[in-house]
């Protein structure tokens, strides 16, 4: 049987063998031979096979990028029309946005206009009737009870010189009620003291008092419309006056020592011509396209104003009590008791804060801006932030006051500061300035910068000024600590000055 098997398998194989065999690994029966298709159709095939591939993948791509190319312009169709529409969402954002700026501005403008009109209605209503009463009571005092008032001027006089040689000032918070009577005239405590006027002089104290009258009929009806409450309060002063004053003179307060109390408030019209000039200074900014002007200031000017807002607080502990009474005295002297101020370089206020307290009404102005701030903290200052650059007024000023601030400027910035207070003052006006009597180690200490004007070269200067020294004196620094000595300039303005636009014109 073995060998019948070994004897098919082998005519089999004989059979089916070609030219080439393929052989394939045997298998667990044994050799398994396959024969290739004979002819020779095989190789085409093979080659077409080959073809189709690429073909197939060539005609993919086309269609593919057929198709790609057409999603491709759909969607830079719908790209240009997003971008469109965006462009056009934007326009619209921008109109809106546009369209609540203007609201905005429209509805400021509104609150501006109505803030406007209240300004309007506080001065048409109530400063401008009250200020022009206030300068009717004014001069009719002047033509009142003279004589009384000369025998006062004379007692204060000997009081000073008394005091002088003791080393000591004058000061009214000092003197005994007795010693205020006779060295400074008080209509109601002259009626107090069982003392009467002479037949013109009542018929003046009548017409005073029916101004009076009119003044607290106006308080009553419309100082309401105030918003400083710290005005509000010395109105209540000043009517209390006027009633003290009109009961006294109807012999109801004599023996009343009380009732002397009831004293003029002096810094009723300082507060008062304040109050105008900031609420002139409100309606001005409230005006459509105001822009707030900055200081007209040199870089060397610039580091000085610097260095005193940064040290404001501590300028302002150091210098707020120091005492000029002797100095004061010299420039009130030779002003009127009405007099308008203007505090050039005012710091802090200290000085302006004196002057509207006894009596006078005061404009000031700093470069600094946090001086500006404190100078304005007391409620009846008026203080601007400007720069003696930035002074243009004409002819305005009773007084200029110039306490040791033009010396943080170089010569030809003081000459141009000083003419242009010159030209500020009124004819017949008082200026006074202090400057450094030498040279010394200030510039040393800090950023700020001091200068050094020869007595010599001030002196020749103000002359060309029309500007005469009434007294010119030097005295040590009044600030603890401070080693500086100090030259005054007490000056009067004798003629006009040219002006210092005209005289850049002409040079």
């Amino acid at each position: 049987m073995e060998q019948i098997g070994q004897s098919d398998d082998k005519n089999i194989q004989d059979k089916l063998q070609p030219a080439e065999v393929i052989i394939y690994p045997e298998s667990r029966y044994e050799l398994v031979v396959i024969n290739p298709p004979s002819g020779d159709n095989g190789g085409w095939a093979g080659f077409i096979d080959f073809l189709m591939l690429p073909l197939f993948l060539l005609i993919f791509y086309f269609f593919s990028a057929r198709k790609l190319s057409k999603e491709t312009k759909k969607l830079n169709v719908e790209a240009t029309k997003l971008q469109a529409e965006g462009t056009k969402l934007e326009a619209e954002v921008k109109s809106i946005e546009e369209t609540l700026r203007q609201n905005k501005l429209a509805f400021q403008e509104q609150l501006n206009s109505v803030r406007r009109a209240e300004i309007k209605d506080q001065l048409k209503n109530f400063f401008a009737p009250f200020k022009s009463l206030r300068i009717q009571s004014i001069n009719l005092y002047l033509l009142f009870a003279t004589q009384e008032k000369a025998e006062a001027k004379i007692n204060r006089k000997a009081m000073e010189e008394k005091l002088r040689s003791e080393g000591k000032v004058l000061d009214r918070k000092e003197l005994t009620p007795e010693q205020i009577s006779q060295c400074y005239f008080g209509t109601v405590r002259h009626f107090i003291d069982g003392k009467t006027f002479e037949k013109h002089d009542k018929a003046i104290l009548k017409q005073i008092i029916l101004v009076g009258d009119r003044l607290l009929e106006l308080i009553s009806k419309d100082a309401f419309i105030l918003k400083n409450t710290s005005l509000h309060g010395i109105l209540g002063e000043y009517a209390a006056h006027v009633t003290a004053l009109k009961l006294a003179s109807e012999g109801y307060l004599e023996g009343n020592a009380r009732a002397s109390e009831l004293s003029m408030p002096l810094e009723i019209d300082g507060a008062i011509e304040s109050a105008i000039m900031a609420l002139e200074k409100e309606y001005q900014s409230l005006m459509p396209n105001y822009k707030e002007q900055s200081p007209t200031l040199s870089s060397a000017e610039l580091e000085t104003v610097n260095y005193y807002d940064q040290n404001a607080l501590s300028y302002f502990d150091s210098t707020i009590t120091i005492d000029l009474q002797d100095i004061y005295g010299k420039f009130r002297e030779h002003l009127p008791s009405t007099a308008y101020i203007l505090d050039a370089g005012c710091g802090v206020g200290r000085d302006t804060r004196y002057f509207i307290q006894v009596g006078y009404k005061v404009r000031s102005f700093d470069a600094s801006a946090e001086m500006v701030k404190f100078c304005n903290q007391y409620p009846f200052a008026f203080c601007e932030h400007r720069a003696f650059a930035d002074v243009t007024e004409l002819e305005e000023y009773d007084g200029i006051w110039a306490s040791a601030s033009l010396l943080h400027l170089n010569q030809e910035s003081f000459k141009q500061a000083l003419l242009r207070l010159s030209f500020a003052l009124k004819v017949g006006g008082i200026m006074y300035f202090s400057l450094k009597a030498e040279a010394d180690e200030s510039n040393t200490k800090d950023s700020r910068q001091f200068y050094y004007h020869a007595r010599d070269f001030v002196e020749a200067y103000i002359k060309t000024l029309n500007l005469e020294a009434i007294e010119i004196w030097s005295n040590p620094g009044r600030k603890v600590g401070a080693p500086s000595q100090f030259i005054n300039y007490l000056l009067k303005k004798s003629s006009r000055v040219t002006s210092p636009e005209t005289r850049s014109r002409n040079s």
